[in-house]
This record gives C-alpha cells, structure tokens and sequence, in this order.
C-alpha cells in the first residue's frame, strides 16, 4: 500500500484497484480526454498502461484471474445472449442453445417469431441448405419440389 497517500486518496486508490481491468481503463480514459493539459493524456494512457481494446482479450484475461462469476453477476440476461450470439464463437454458440432446448421450448420459440423472420429463416435454409430445405418440406407436408 502507498504510505504517502492520505485517508482520502487511499480510499480512492483501492476502489480503483477494486475494479475490472476495462473499467480501469474507461476511468483512465475518461480523465485523461477531459484534462486540459496535453501531457497528462500521454500520462494516463501511455504511462499507466492503457491499451485499446482492438490490442486486449478481455475473455482471457477474464479466466486468467478467474473473474467468470464477477463478469456474469454484472451482465443481464440480454448482455448474455448478445455475446453468445455475437461472439467469436457465434454459430457454435447457438448450436449448442438450441440443441439444448427441449421440442416444446423450441416449437414455442419459432411460434413466436414473425411471419417476416420465419419466412427469412426458410428462404435461407433454402438457398444456403437445399437438401435440408427438401427434407423440411417433405416433413411437414409431403410437398416434393
């Protein structure tokens, strides 16, 4: 611990140190771009070992310090989703949701798509998938084309 702060600025100093890395970083951010000198924005961000995000694997560093459960207390169900469904991993991720859901859950799920997203779903599944969309059609209807 810094002995030469004082009471004020050790409080300060631990919850800054109590936050998550990217958090550190916006705060860093934040008080340098609102800093009239042009020397302290060179100090935060170079000094103090600010990294733009393009250069920084927050996941790792997330499981380096094994911070999954700190991470996932803060994120909302949608933040959740959103990363799965957008992440790197994105067509792994939603194979494995949806084989995971029971046939109840999954036939509810597309019952409550619209007319516009389901139509999209068959006219991709058509173009991308043509055996499948036959088997699909000759399923559901017999209908051979």
């Amino acid at each position: 611990m810094n002995t030469y702060l004082n009471d004020e600025q050790r409080k300060v100093y631990e919850s800054f140190n109590d936050l998550l890395p990217w958090d550190k970083g916006n705060l860093l951010y934040a008080i340098a771009m609102n800093t009239d000198s042009g020397d302290i924005e060179k100090y935060f961000l170079d000094e103090l070992g600010y990294i733009k995000y393009d250069d920084y694997d927050a996941v790792k560093d997330v499981i380096d310090n094994n911070l999954e459960s700190d991470v996932l207390d803060e994120m909302d169900e949608i933040e959740i989703c959103d990363y799965l469904l957008n992440g790197w991993n994105a067509e792994e991720n939603t194979r494995y949701m949806v084989d995971s859901l029971d046939c109840d859950d999954a036939a509810k799920l597309i019952s409550e798509l619209t007319e516009d997203k389901i139509l999209k779903i068959f006219d991709n599944i058509k173009e991308r998938f043509p055996d499948t969309y036959k088997k699909i059609l000759l399923h559901i209807g017999g209908i051979k084309k």
